[in-house]
This record gives structure tokens, C-alpha cells and sequence, in this order.
């Protein structure tokens, strides 16, 4: 995947030392802020865009700031290079030019249950094959979450998903599966710990958040098995490949 440019909106001065000069940039960013509604939103930011980087999905770098109350806010930085919103990415030529990686997404989306995956906040420069995903704020802990991630528990849980209805063929599971099954035990905790303190997340939250996530990962494979018909153009001789590829 090409490494990913961000939007510099001003250089400032020289840092002053050293012989590389260095100078002082500020870098733009878009600031998403948790609401009533979501009170989990900054919370599922932080933790999806975390484990993403674990996987190495590209997924833009992210931060926490406050703003003059204290309101926490996820900070993901600017690749819209132009200035203009990019528009929807085109799912069937992800899946075309990029076919193992595009089941990465959608096994990734299964592990965090991102029911919220569209052509919207996923980016796609065809002539770089770069792809960008953004805006997880609907996964895991989200709305009724306790009830939520217990209905779902045996379900694919990423809805009308816009890459998995495109999806060909199996090539690329069982990899992307090794990859998240290869994220350290600690880092995944961590990964969810770091958000304590963040709206209503507490340390128990954070234990019962780390739990599901290390059971769920152990059963992606199983899940996707068992809900074939969440991929309509992966053809039946295909399946047979799905733990082996």
C-alpha cells in the first residue's frame, strides 16, 4: 500500500537545531466529538483505529485533544489533499484491483462488528491503488452495546456491507485472520484500556470490551462460514478454499 500524504495548512519556522532543517508544521485534522446519542463514539474511534494499525489496514493517524471545556475529541488527520470531501469510493474496483485485501476489510469490520461500512468513509485513489478507511464510530460499543454485541455475538454483524457484496472469491481470508490472530493479547487490552477515563468508559467496560474482542477473533472464520449469503457473488466451489488459502 503507498504511504499515505496529509494536509499541511501552514509551515511555521525552523525548529532551530540540528543539521536536517527541520521546521514546525501544523497538520489538519478532522475532530469528531461523542454526543448523547453516542456517548461511545470518541471511545470506538480510539480502539478501531488502533487495532487497524495493528493489522497495518490504512486507516489515517488519529489522536485525542480537549477543547476549552474538556470535551474529549478523536482527531484523525486531513488526506484530503484537494480541499473537497473525496467522493464515495467505488467498491467493485476495490474489490477488482485489490481482492485479498478487500476481504481484510471486511474480516476487520467483523471483528470490531462495524455495521456501517459504505462507499462514504472509504476512500480509493484507483491510479495509486490507495486505499484510506475512516469513521468507525458506529462499531462495537455503540448504541445499546451490552444487548447489542450480545445479539450479534454469532452473526458477521457488518450489515449491508459495501465491499463484502462485491467480493469474488475467498482468496484472502485466512491471511487477514492470521494477521489479527498474530496481535499481541497485551496490545489488544491496551488498544481498549487507553480509552478508560473517556465518557462512560471504566475499567470494566474495558474488560468485558477486551473479552469479546479476543473470543470474536478466534471465530471470524467460523463466522463468515456460516453466513455465506452475506457474500452473494462468491460462488459455492469457492467456499472450500476458505480455511486454507
Amino acid at each position: 500500500m503507498p504511504v499515505a500524504n496529509y494536509k499541511v495548512f501552514q509551515w511555521g519556522n525552523p525548529v532551530g537545531r540540528g543539521v536536517m532543517g527541520s521546521r514546525y508544521v501544523a497538520v489538519s485534522g478532522v475532530a469528531k466529538a461523542a454526543t448523547d446519542a453516542m456517548p461511545m463514539a470518541v471511545v470506538n474511534e480510539l480502539i478501531c483505529a488502533d487495532l487497524a494499525r495493528a493489522v497495518k489496514l490504512p486507516v489515517p493517524p488519529s489522536f485525542l485533544v480537549h477543547n476549552g471545556d474538556g470535551t474529549p475529541y478523536h482527531v484523525s488527520l486531513n488526506f484530503y489533499l484537494a480541499g473537497e470531501d473525496l467522493p464515495p469510493a467505488d467498491a467493485g474496483a476495490v474489490v477488482a484491483d485489490l481482492p485479498a485485501f478487500a476481504a481484510g476489510i471486511v474480516l476487520f469490520d467483523a471483528w470490531v462488528c462495524n455495521e456501517d461500512r459504505h462507499p462514504s468513509n472509504l476512500a480509493y485513489d484507483r491510479p495509486s491503488r490507495r486505499v484510506t478507511l475512516f469513521d468507525h464510530s458506529h462499531s462495537f460499543l455503540t448504541g445499546d452495546w451490552p444487548q447489542r454485541l450480545e445479539r450479534v455475538k454469532s452473526e458477521l454483524a457488518i450489515g449491508n456491507h459495501c465491499i463484502a457484496r462485491e467480493l469474488t472469491r475467498v482468496d484472502g481470508f485466512s491471511a487477514w485472520h492470521k494477521r489479527i490472530m498474530a496481535v499481541p493479547e497485551f496490545y489488544i487490552k491496551e488498544a481498549v484500556a487507553q480509552a478508560v477515563g473517556i465518557g462512560p468508559m471504566d475499567a470494566h467496560v474495558a474488560a468485558f470490551a477486551a473479552g469479546y474482542l479476543l473470543d470474536r477473533r478466534d471465530r471470524l472464520l467460523d463466522l463468515v462460514d456460516a453466513h455465506r449469503a452475506v457474500f452473494p457473488k462468491i460462488n459455492e466451489a469457492q467456499w472450500a478454499a476458505l480455511k486454507g488459502d
